[in-house]
């Protein structure tokens, strides 16, 4: 099962590098992360463009330099503007929603009791 495992993670990552070196110690675990990774990078209605931001987005809001290298030139890569990279990797706001968000929060502001909530 190892060999299989391995062969699997270097086959569609081009080696087995990063996380997949740490998750081998498990090749149960590896193959069910490889699997859903897979799923939801490239086989998932998210486009490159969109799917790249969130990746560095989430690199960024967990202080996580492997991956923020490992994916801010697929981001470029996939056409995530320069901009839109600067403002995630800055932690600088995003247009007028810094300002909203925060008075909105500030004074503890709930939406409308029907509409989607939130889990905080």
């Amino acid at each position: 099962m190892h060999g299989r495992v391995f062969d699997a993670v270097a086959e569609g990552r081009g080696s087995v590098r990063g996380p997949f070196s740490i998750m081998m110690y498990s090749p149960p675990m590896c193959e069910r992360v490889l699997n859903t990774s897979s799923f939801l990078r490239f086989q998932s209605s998210v486009k490159p463009k969109e799917g790249e931001l969130a990746i560095i987005a989430t690199a960024r809001e967990k202080d996580c330099p492997f991956v923020w290298a490992a994916h801010v030139t697929l981001a470029r890569k996939a056409g995530t503007r320069e901009e839109a990279i600067g403002v995630v990797r800055d932690r600088k706001d995003a247009g007028g929603y810094g300002l909203v968000t925060g008075l909105l929060n500030a004074f503890e502001m709930a939406p409308a009791p029907d509409a989607e909530q939130l889990p905080v």
